[in-house]
């Protein structure tokens, strides 16, 4: 019988939804609670084993054919990656190394999953793959004192965890050959493991995403959240499924088969069958009649690798479960039906983004409402790799041409704005149509999209018009200064006056009465100080006085008054003085200075995102088409992009983020992300070595980048 420990003050009260990033300030740091494991609380009754037997005949994912001189390595473009990969590594090495990430600006540390040293762990396959093997023995070296019993983190983001951490830790000991020498990160794998295996003991056995670890929580039942994102959900099965193998331990392949297993269920069953909402209900709390009316996950968009893992998971598996396929099958012919589109290019060209549906429903007669969103992210890149890749395992001809033209959408948005980076999200012109017709550029209806309220805009009366609601004059104005004639500009607006001149103005335009008169005191400024001359303020407006008012009675500190609103109250009535407004801009006027003001792209309407945070998505489906075409369009593509993140991002200790890849001299934010080496120059380097080193057919990649090897 386990004994509780005792709550300290800083196990907080249980949230249901976490973040993934958690930066180092917002986190208490004040515990030295470990985390332990209990007898759980829900145990399965029977464990589904991991599939055995020969592997399926699966085709080759590379390229075969003989077009293209295929397989050789670009000796120059590779040195330049692997440089840029060095000083990001040296950085981190030299002032954060143990953190989460370094800062390279300023040379500073985040620590956002949990301190445990996620640059650390996942740059260790980009090390060995490099040949950094000095560097790769000194990064195992520091994995072994990690202690993931613990951390200042009060919950653990599963997800973020997973791909990170777990992933990297089972992709370097499979690329070092699993050598004795290595077994510490097989070990550390498993430690992990049973932390984040604590999380699916729920009644469902679905697992809560962030994990409350400390014993005093997680000591006790649970449930799996009411609101919980898809990906965190559905992008777990490689990791599991990979350590399962590795260890001959079951469960951890049962903890994620489960999963899929729920998600086959609901898949046919959505508002859009075949792809799965955003977000879902895992607490097992909603009857499944629910399911499909259910409010939560109105939306659907390809920026989630659940959709990646399901041929990813197909070839670790080797092809011996037929679920994954069928799986991804369905999902695909939703998306080809309902999210992509092609974008309306000034050069015509024929690629294409996927976008994003939103779905409501009617809750008066049940019918579906949808709004699709020309919305185009960098996040989403990833799916032309994919197409690709299940488009040659799955024999789908349509689906590697699909997967082509996605990938070649990213690389028209890279090449598209100032920096040649392509920014976090966009909205794109679409072409009426379907995206496999062909399109035109059309620059009028561009133009439309740009000023869709041009006939609101500029629907104003004429200027004559305008005036003639104007009282007109009915008593001669007086001026301000009786030696000096007003001095009244027509048709000029009162923001091109200076002060003297407004008040002057202001009484040469007044329709009642006579003005106060009105003292200017020029300064050494050229500014004006106005105070109203009035007998006292009792006094009615329409029996104004030139007689100053008591020096007793005068505030002792001068008053600013408004020109127009004084001279007004003084004539008796408010009224306003002759205003002449500006014309509209004309729709080629309000176009043009649209695009300069906000520096769109032509065929982008609007850019929400700017930023550019060292993102993977393009540069990963450039490197799948390269390895399953064989064109070298995709080398000479991926080198341009390189070139134009690395002279934009590099930085003293690494690589930073930029805020605005439209400017032509972007700020850099000082933040590199762990999956810049991970993943980013991991993909760049991959696309300049030989083809054969690390084969995509001996070989299958998680979200995160890391190698996980397939069964022969």
């Amino acid at each position: 019988m386990h004994q509780l420990p005792p709550i300290t003050h800083d196990d907080e009260l249980p949230y249901e939804y976490g973040e993934g990033r958690v930066e180092v300030s917002k986190i208490s740091q004040s515990s030295a609670v470990h985390w332990s494991s209990f007898p759980e609380h829900f145990p399965v009754s029977s464990t589904i084993q991991l599939p055995t037997g020969t592997p399926a005949s699966i085709p080759p994912v590379q390229y075969t054919g003989t077009e293209h001189d295929f397989g050789h390595a670009d000796e120059d473009r590779l040195a330049a990656v692997k440089a840029a990969a060095q000083h990001a590594w040296q950085g981190y090495r030299e002032v954060a190394f143990g953190a989460d990430e370094v800062k390279p600006i300023s040379g500073g540390i985040n620590n956002p999953f949990n301190g445990w040293g996620a640059t650390l762990v996942d740059s260790l396959d980009t090390l060995w793959i490099m040949g950094l093997t000095s560097a790769f023995d000194e990064a195992v070296e520091a994995v072994a004192d990690i202690d993931f019993t613990t951390s200042p983190r009060s919950d653990i983001p599963l997800f973020e965890v997973t791909i990170r951490y777990l992933g990297g830790l089972i992709a370097a000991y499979d690329l070092s050959g699993q050598q004795s020498q290595y077994r510490v990160l097989l070990d550390k794998a498993v430690e992990l493991g049973e932390i984040l295996y604590a999380a699916f003991d729920t009644p469902n056995r679905m697992p809560m995403t962030y994990y409350r670890w400390k014993p005093a929580f997680a000591s006790q039942p649970h449930r799996a959240g009411s609101r919980v994102v898809m990906a965190e959900l559905g992008s777990l099965s490689m990791e599991f499924t990979r350590l399962a193998m590795l260890t001959g331990e079951p469960k951890y392949y049962d903890a994620i088969a489960r999963i899929t297993d729920e998600l086959e269920q609901f898949q046919n069953n959505t508002r859009l069958p075949g792809m799965w909402p955003t977000s879902l209900d895992a607490s097992g709390c909603a009857k499944p009649a629910q399911m499909a009316g259910s409010p939560i996950g109105s939306g659907a968009g390809l920026r989630d690798s659940t959709y990646e893992y399901l041929p990813k998971e197909y070839l670790l598996l080797g092809g011996l479960v037929d679920q994954y396929r069928t799986m991804y099958e369905d999902s695909m012919e939703a998306v080809k039906e309902e999210l992509l589109f092609k974008p309306m290019t000034i050069d015509e060209r024929d690629v294409l983004i996927s976008g994003e549906l939103k779905i409501s429903i009617n809750y008066t007669d049940g019918e579906l409402i949808k709004m699709f969103q020309s919305n185009g992210e960098h996040l989403t890149c990833f799916a032309g790799g994919m197409f690709a890749l299940g488009g040659v395992i799955f024999d789908r001809p349509e689906d590697v041409e699909i997967g082509r033209k996605l990938t070649d959408g990213c690389i028209w948005a890279y090449n598209s704005t100032t920096t040649g980076i392509m920014p976090e999200g966009f909205t794109a012109a679409m072409c009426p149509g379907k995206w496999d017709e062909p399109c035109e550029w059309n620059q009028t209806e561009y133009w439309h999209l740009l000023d869709p309220y041009e006939a609101t805009r500029t629907r104003m009366p004429s200027v004559p018009q305008f005036q003639a609601h104007i009282p007109a004059t009915t008593a001669k104005p007086i001026a301000a200064d009786a030696t000096s004639p007003p001095k009244v500009r027509q048709g000029l607006h009162e923001e091109d006056l200076d002060d003297a001149e407004m008040a002057e103005h202001v009484a040469a335009t007044s329709s009642v009465g006579p003005a106060p008169k009105v003292e200017v005191e020029k300064q050494d400024s050229e500014k004006a100080v106005y105070r109203r001359q009035l007998e006292g303020a009792a006094a009615a407006p329409a029996q104004s006085s030139t007689k100053p008012l008591d020096p007793a009675t005068e505030s002792t500190t001068p008053s600013r008054v408004i020109p127009a609103q004084s001279a007004r109250a003084a004539a008796g009535r408010l009224s306003s003085p002759m205003y002449t407004p500006k014309a509209p801009l004309s729709h080629a006027e309000y176009v043009e200075k649209k695009i300069d003001d906000e520096r769109l792209p032509p065929g982008m309407t609007k850019i929400g995102g700017r930023k550019y945070i060292l993102r993977p998505e393009a540069i990963e489906s450039v490197f799948y088409l390269y390895r399953i075409t064989g064109d070298p369009y995709f080398r000479d593509m991926g080198w341009k992009m390189f070139t134009s993140i690395d002279q934009h991002t590099r930085a003293l200790y690494g690589a930073s983020a930029i805020d605005d890849v439209t400017k032509a001299a972007p700020e850099q934010i000082d933040s590199m992300e762990s999956f810049w080496t991970a993943e980013t120059l991991k993909y760049f380097y991959l696309l300049f070595d030989e083809p054969d080193r690390w084969s995509l057919d001996n070989w299958v990649l998680n979200t995160e980048a890391h190698f996980f090897k397939r069964p022969s």
